[in-house]
């Protein structure tokens, strides 16, 4: 205790001047631009401390919201170091959804509907499988061609609607076309079927909470009293509900924002350049406009970053300086030069891939822990080939976004026992469990049991017990209902007073679901049923753990928990494996080795984006996100050639082989940065896009042949070539080679455009028709399309073409064979 208290009294200690600024400011609103690594999290958990030890604020009123529950355990066992665990037990520090459910269960009782609607505080969390399966159910009620009205992309819309604090009454009311309409109707269902299951989906969290604050000023006044100290992590990526969440706590008003009271602050922090989650409604408009909704308000810097070297930033700063939305500032380093970013040009993804395996391995040989490196790609179907590689090479990995815990069968199910026990108004739960495992329970006594239920306006759960007074269900059927709803009961009131991980016990011995799933895995003896098993044990261990650890730990808490867990909450923080991850995946983390992969133009920036400019900075800050979770070394690669599954095939089904674009974010880097990436400016290939600027210069793609990693019988004789020109018999030692390794900026040809050919040259020698951008064609598979893009000339032609129905495709006409039109 007496070291907590000498560490509370140098708060301030090793400091910058911006960030002892932020740290001891006063009352009012506060903007701070926090680039990659410059220690945002130190300067909010020191702010924290400060407002405790040298303010003297109740920790009751201090409320911080991060971008994860890992992020928050974090963020509250630092300020527990510096002041002790006594000080902050009344802190509220959590996310977004964590924090509205925790209040929600105080406050719900209070909330009704225009229609009535209401929930208890023992609601459930729906997660997106079950959410879906009601919107699937509500789109069959109203005999609706589930084809035209797909329950997923429907569910997608209903949750967009709410990220943007839009009700189902308000969108009844603005829906004009027929479609929305129909959506307006869904929606509606969709909310009364989860008031009638007491149950919440994951946006209703907020956008509920949201609706009870503007519907109730008593609730709302009570809420600002209690938190006069609001501080918002990643503010670059909030949706309107969560801004709207903290206008109205911080101003305690639904029209007003402003904070001109003493003793009351509001602290943002974030940084423009990292907002990478549009797809999910955050709106990077917010951060930009924080200055306008709060005048008064102060703007702080924090642009000294402690994490990548002065290279790994020089990258960062050159990449996002192409940016227009954004507030400026420039990332200064506080570490050495360092080592220059190696680029490599594959010939394919598996050479790619084995370029990778062989660099970590290097890497380990030379004392790099695996655990300190990751792998960053655009899309997850890109980990298919280096997870291959990595397995033949005997790399242990592990693999974020793949099926997660939570969501395997056995672990949905065990959690649907609890659901139920919990709150036994909840259909879904109910629909999963009463017979699983098998009680002789079939499918027409459960839709009479379920008519009968909707008939009496009761549950489930109560339609068994009174189930002799259903009609036409089995007698056989009507008894294992009936002790199905009996246990249920029971483990009702051993939940009142047994901690969660005797309940679970209880539960999966009384179900009889574990002796189920051990009789079948010792008559088949199959490891995927021993798995579950284990899966199971774990799901206990997950409980005993969260007994251990959690300030409440009931029931309710506990399935609160489980309900806002993510895959990013899973990551271990030891074990000697690397991590695969989207670029998305990355996002507040950090990794002394970082490997970029799919450098290409159509990949990354990926394809979606490539006609809209915000759509392309998004992809540009997403870039600046993968490059500045690098530490001390960082790889970026790219192929010439990749397979496209399925829909991209120039024919048939299966997958197909197709030539590449470097990447435009390669051209942005200067190039005494890079080493190991060979572009040849007299190489006639070139790259021109309509989405872009005609302003902007193009350059070529004419990179350095590196033989390839997947082949090599010697993996030490590897020789830098120009691009297309063949090794010779006496120049097949890389160590060894005289010519120095550079890396050559990618400079633009001279008189720009795409070369026209004369009609004379219109027919090549290998029997295609040439064609120029304007021109019609004709594919044997996607239709007619426009070519917009001619990528090289004298025989190496490829063509973008823009098809109605499949898009853009780059096309190789010697194999596409393509029919000029017009």
């Amino acid at each position: 205790m007496n070291q907590s208290l000498e560490t509370g009294k140098n708060l301030l200690a090793r400091l910058n001047k911006e960030q002892i600024e932020a740290v001891t400011q006063g009352s009012g609103p506060s903007l701070i631009i926090a680039g990659a690594g410059s220690g945002k999290t130190t300067v909010l958990t020191r702010r924290i401390a400060y407002l405790l030890s040298e303010l003297n604020q109740d920790p009751y009123s201090i409320l911080a919201v991060t971008f994860t529950n890992k992020a928050a355990a974090e963020m509250k066992q630092r300020v527990q170091i510096l002041l002790g665990e006594g000080r902050t037990r009344s802190l509220t520090i959590g996310t977004f959804h964590s924090i509205c459910a925790r209040l929600l269960r105080q406050e719900i009782e209070l909330y009704k509907t225009q229609e009535g609607w209401h929930w208890s505080r023992n609601f459930v969390i729906y997660d997106e499988t079950d959410s879906v399966n009601v919107v699937k159910s509500e789109i069959a009620k109203l005999n609706l061609d589930e084809k035209v009205y797909p329950a997923r992309q429907i569910k997608h819309s209903i949750s967009s609607l709410k990220n943007d604090g839009i009700t189902h009454s308000l969108f009844t009311n603005e829906a004009k076309t027929h479609r929305e309409s129909r959506l307006a109707q869904i929606y509606v269902n969709y909310q009364n079927a989860l008031a009638n299951n007491n149950a919440l989906d994951f946006d209703d969290l907020i956008l509920i909470f949201n609706e009870l604050l503007r519907s109730n000023p008593f609730v709302l006044q009570r809420e600002h009293e209690r938190f006069r100290h609001i501080l918002v992590d990643e503010f670059q990526d909030t949706n309107k509900a969560q801004y709207d969440l903290i206008r109205m706590l911080a101003s305690g008003s639904v029209i007003e924002h402003k904070i001109g009271e003493q003793e009351r602050s509001l602290m943002v922090v974030g940084d423009v350049d990292q907002s990478i989650y549009s797809w999910r409604k955050a709106d990077f408009r917010i951060i930009l406009g924080f200055q306008s909704d709060f005048p008064n308000s102060k703007l702080i810097k924090l642009e000294e970053n402690y994490r990548s070297t002065s290279t790994i930033l020089e990258v960062a700063n050159s990449i996002i300086a192409n940016n227009t939305e954004r507030l400026e500032k420039v990332l200064r380093c506080n570490r050495g030069q360092g080592a220059k970013v190696q680029a490599y040009e594959a010939s394919d993804e598996i050479d790619e891939a084995y370029y990778v395996a062989e660099e970590i391995k290097r890497l380990q040989a030379s004392g790099k822990v695996l655990s300190e490196i990751v792998i960053l790609y655009r899309t997850n179907s890109q980990s298919r080939a280096i997870e291959e590689i990595l397995i033949r090479n005997n790399i242990p990995y592990t693999l974020v976004g793949s099926t997660r815990f939570y969501e395997r069968q056995e672990i949905k199910d065990t959690l649907a026992y609890l659901k139920l026990i919990y709150n036994d108004k909840d259909s879904q739960a109910f629909l999963r469990i009463v017979n699983v495992p098998r009680r002789g329970i079939g499918k027409t006594s459960l839709e009479r049991l379920y008519e009968y239920a909707i008939e009496n306006d009761i549950s489930l759960v109560q339609a068994c017990l009174q189930c002799e007074d259903a009609a036409n269900i089995p007698n056989k059927a009507r008894q294992s209902l009936k002790e199905f709803a009996l246990l249920v009961k029971r483990w009702q009131a051993v939940a009142a007073t047994s901690p969660v991980s005797e309940l679970l016990s209880l539960v999966l011995k009384e179900s009889k679901y574990l002796d189920n799933l051990q009789e079948e895995a010792r008559s088949t003896k199959d490891e995927i049923i021993l798995g579950r098993i284990e899966n199971i044990q774990e799901l206990m261990a997950v409980a005993a753990e969260f007994e251990a650890i959690a300030d409440e730990s009931t029931l309710d808490a506990f399935l609160t928990r489980i309900s806002l867990v993510s895959d990013l909450d899973s990551i271990k923080e030891e074990g000697e494996a690397i991590t695969l991850m989207t670029l998305h995946s990355a996002k507040g983390l950090e990794f002394a080795v970082v490997f970029l992969m799919g450098l290409e133009e159509g990949l990354f920036p990926h394809i979606r984006s490539l006609d809209s400019p915000t759509a392309l900075e998004e992809e540009r800050r997403l870039m600046y996100v993968g490059v500045t979770r690098a530490a001390d070394l960082l790889y970026m690669t790219l192929a010439r050639r990749r397979m496209i599954p399925g829909r991209f095939g120039s024919s048939g089904g299966g997958f197909t082989s197709n030539f590449t674009i470097p990447s435009r974010f390669l051209k942005e880097i200067d190039s005494k940065l890079l080493i190991g990436f060979y572009p040849q400016a007299d190489v006639e290939t070139r790259y021109t896009s309509e989405s872009q600027s005609s302003s902007k210069p193009e350059f070529n793609s004419g990179l350095a042949k590196i033989m390839p990693y997947s082949k090599p019988a010697d993996k030490s004789n590897l020789r830098v070539f120009p691009y297309g020109q063949q090794p010779s018999s006496n120049t097949n030692n890389y160590q060894n080679s005289n010519t120095p390794k550079r890396a050559m900026r990618m400079s633009s040809l001279p008189g720009g455009g795409n070369t026209n050919q004369s009609s004379a040259d219109n027919v090549t020698n290998e029997g295609y028709e040439l064609l120029k951008v304007g021109d019609l064609v004709q594919h044997n598979k996607f239709g007619i399309g426009e070519v917009v893009q001619v990528i090289g000339d004298k025989g190496k032609e490829l063509y973008n073409v823009n098809f109605k129905d499949a898009g853009k495709r780059l096309l190789d006409p010697r194999f596409a064979k393509l029919t000029k039109l017009s």
